[in-house]
């Protein structure tokens, strides 16, 4: 497993409440047995899009196949029409790439080893993992994933999960399984000393109540980061048609680190910030990229703003940590990286930052430049953004990138392609 640097993130008095109330319901002596979903909820990757782990892909795709397709279309557009069988998968690209036997393999065999090399565990979701097992709980986890129990096995061991009793695989369960049901049987107590969780409303909430059995929401951290401002949305909209290219692949990787680690215990949006009101995560997302970002040659106005930021002690050990913990996540991959994106959020904050983000550096910066800051500061478009799970098939991301959801022209459009949907085949 890898050594990940210990962040000192302080707790708001909303989240340190919040972890004490899920341990408490753990440490209950009704709870016997407690089930726990693990993607999102005890394992993170560091991806922020779906497709993420697909374009470090391309390369080993690219020695075997010569043709137009990338491997990341094809993969997606495989996981969509057979959802969770990865030999399927496999097989349809196969057959669509003309590939053999033998390169099947290898590349499936790659996907697996990628999957584990990059997940890591969640701080949080391991704290109250190591609560039930302190205290003696049964613990089952629900593996809602496509890859074999083998990957599973390894991939909890490296994330330092032990001494749990069952691992609930939902691609070994036949389709009209109810794994909750399942969950309940392998735990060997009654729904009601059952305590379930995970990130999945219905699945995880919803579904353990209406079974008799207690339930905590522990949110995953794409959607809290999703939902704490409006960076990622912005940027969606400025990169409308390349945003799910590898030229951004390096912006992913960084709102992935941004979510799993800064949204690790959920927080709130704060009113009038998108950076919840902390200079620690400001400094992450905002100064840290910036640091990698060789090629950015800032203004005189810009390099002020930089300069204030760099007397800002919060700020700065934000930005130290995100350097640390993205070389630490991807200082060894072969993949060539592209940093020029990593500008975007600090243009993000030079333009269309809230007063409440503008005066973290009040202490730091004259009044003549704050007050040219205000002045030029301009309301950003946005786009919608999507978890990444959201499934899409190939019209309709069609559909996303020419006209977001919200505009005008999109009810139009979705008339249009609806007729173009029969005619898109791989």
């Amino acid at each position: 497993m890898k050594t990940i640097p210990e962040l000192k993130i302080v707790l708001e008095p909303e989240q340190a409440f919040l972890v004490n109330k899920m341990i408490s319901e753990i440490n209950r002596p009704e709870c016997r047995a407690v089930s726990f979903r693990m993607s999102e909820t005890l394992v993170n990757t560091p991806f922020s899009e779906h497709e993420d782990l697909f374009l470090f892909m391309e390369d080993d795709f690219s020695r075997v196949y010569k043709g137009r397709k990338t491997f990341t279309e094809l993969r997606l557009y495989a996981e969509e029409k057979f959802h969770g069988d990865i030999d399927k998968i496999y097989n349809f690209i196969m057959k669509q790439a003309k590939l053999t036997a033998e390169n099947r393999d290898i590349l499936m065999k790659r996907e697996c080893g990628l999957f584990i090399e990059f997940a890591f565990p969640r701080n949080f979701g391991r704290k109250l993992f190591n609560e039930a097992k302190q205290h003696n709980k049964k613990i089952i986890i629900v593996a809602d994933t496509i890859y074999p129990r083998s990957i599973i096995v390894n991939l909890l061991d490296r994330c330092g999960y032990s001494g749990f009793s069952e691992i609930v695989i939902t691609g070994e369960l036949d389709e009209n399984t109810d794994i909750y049901d399942e969950v309940i049987g392998k735990s060997s107590v009654n729904a009601s000393r059952l305590l379930n969780i995970g990130g999945n409303v219905e699945e995880d909430v919803e579904k353990p109540i209406m079974k008799g059995s207690k339930a905590l929401l522990l949110a995953d951290t794409i959607p809290l980061m999703l939902k704490s401002g409006r960076l990622r949305g912005y940027i969606q909209a400025k990169h409308l048609y390349d945003y799910d290219s590898p030229v951004f692949l390096a912006l992913h990787l960084a709102f992935g680190l941004y979510s799993s680690y800064m949204f690790d215990v959920p927080r709130t949006k704060v009113y009038n910030s998108d950076f919840c009101a902390s200079p620690y995560l400001l400094g992450f997302i905002v100064f840290g990229t910036l640091k990698l970002d060789k090629s950015f040659s800032p203004s005189d106005f810009q390099k002020s703003i930089i300069s204030a930021a760099e007397k800002n002690i919060e700020i700065m050990r934000g930005a130290d940590d995100f350097v640390s913990l993205f070389y630490t996540h991807f200082g060894n991959v072969s993949y060539s990286l592209d940093y020029s994106s990593f500008s975007l959020p600090f243009k993000f904050y030079e333009n269309h930052s809230t007063s409440l983000d503008r005066n973290m550096l009040k202490q730091q910066l004259d009044d003549d430049i704050l007050k040219e800051w205000e002045n030029n500061i301009t309301e950003p478009q946005t786009a919608p953004v999507h978890i990444r799970d959201t499934k899409q098939n190939t019209v309709s991301k069609l559909a996303d990138r020419m006209f977001p959801p919200g505009t005008k022209v999109r009810n139009i459009a979705d008339g249009i392609l609806v007729k173009m949907k029969q005619k898109v085949k791989f």
